[in-house]
């Protein structure tokens, strides 16, 4: 079919398997309706090329919306579109800029780590895989005592602790030491015993597992498969900081690439490398991001940072029963296992290692002051 200048060629994308390359999957419309089916549009791809990048910059303007949002809402993936199209500022914002270790200090964990890999464990046991929460789990923590209370019947009790107004006993934990849960006083205030809080070791499988420790030799061997499944994570995720991959920041282009333009830098990105773009290039995966990743490993297994976290965690809770009516949330103790603590030790010791090697927080005071110190002399 001969084809001139300013002809209109009707094309649509379509799902194929093995084959990446759009131009290559576009087709017809009369190919397509002779494949009978064997050629299904990419409605992925048009959500994603052609709809998403205009309602972004449509709702760039409103607060608290972003890509991200709107493609969950499209049916796409959202973690693919957390930094789409984002600038300089917004990312700032969300702490993945240079000035990410000033504002960690005013976010807690999961607001700084959200956007980090997550870390999971699976148990030689009973082969469940799960996702490391750290050295606390809460929300099993939480689960746990409630079904430890509703075994017990102090759901809707009315009694006290032992030596209370009301003559009941306590419910005491496995070990017969540390009373658990919420009890009440007939008409009286509500008394939060400590919950001895799960350890993100436990299996979690519900299949009475003993867990990945049980005995004293399984400390090494479980510190040394972490600590091997750290290293190939790290590794990957040097390797993608290493790959230098830019990314433009125009919603419209979005185009990635390791090659730069000569035109020059403005706000800390290139030229977009796209004929006719307007958009800047940024790096896919900075050196703040990275040191994040490495900031939330080693929060997992540090157990002093832990018992602060539990700690915070304790005071929201007795700050939410203040102003709701629903039933308190039991408060935790920092109780851990000696044996789940020597893992925890041990790998956030490989961790701090890694870390230490990492640049990204220190300044070589010696290469600011040299040259004036030499013109000194």
């Amino acid at each position: 079919m001969a084809v001139r200048v300013g002809d209109h060629i009707p094309y649509i994308i379509c799902e194929q398997k093995d084959v990446n390359q759009v131009s290559a999957r576009a087709h017809h419309p009369k190919e397509i309706a002779d494949a009978k089916g064997a050629l299904p549009i990419d409605i992925n791809w048009y959500l994603s090329s052609q709809v998403l990048p205009p309602v972004a910059r449509l709702c760039a303007p409103i607060e608290e919306t972003n890509a991200a949002q709107i493609a969950d809402c499209l049916g796409l993936d959202a973690r693919q579109f957390h930094s789409y199209g984002s600038t300089p500022a917004a990312r700032a914002a969300d702490g993945d800029e240079d000035d990410e270790p000033i504002l960690a200090a005013h976010q807690n964990d999961e607001e700084r780590f959200k956007r980090c890999q997550k870390f999971e464990v699976t148990c030689h046991k009973c082969a469940h895989k799960w996702q490391l929460t750290g050295v606390f789990d809460f929300a099993r923590s939480t689960r746990a005592a409630g079904a430890a209370l509703s075994a017990a019947g102090l759901l809707a009790s009315t009694q006290t602790p032992t030596g209370g107004s009301g003559g009941g006993s306590a419910m005491d934990t496995k070990d017969g030491a540390t009373p658990t849960g919420n009890a009440t006083t007939a008409g009286g205030p509500v008394v939060s015993l400590p919950v001895p809080a799960v350890s993100g070791l436990s299996c979690p499988s519900g299949i009475n597992c003993p867990g990945l420790v049980e005995h004293k030799h399984d400390v090494i061997r479980v510190s040394t498969t972490l600590i091997n499944q750290l290293t190939l994570e790290i590794r990957a995720q040097i390797a993608m900081f290493y790959d230098a991959v830019m990314q433009c920041d125009d919603p419209a282009c979005g185009r990635r690439s390791r090659q730069l333009t000569v035109r020059g830098v403005t706000n800390g990105g290139v030229a977009c490398i796209a004929p006719k773009c307007q958009g800047k290039m940024y790096p896919r995966y900075s050196s703040a991001e990275l040191y994040n990743q490495l900031m939330y490993y080693s929060s997992l297994f540090d157990t002093a940072h832990a018992r602060d976290s539990l700690q915070a965690e304790n005071k929201r809770r007795r700050d939410a029963s203040l102003s709701s009516t629903a039933p308190p949330l039991p408060q935790l103790s920092p109780v851990i296992n000696k044996l789940h603590e020597e893992v925890f030790a041990n790998v956030h010791t490989y961790v701090e290692s890694v870390l230490e090697r990492n640049a990204y927080c220190y300044v070589q005071l010696a290469s600011i002051f040299k040259p004036q110190l030499h013109a000194a002399s």
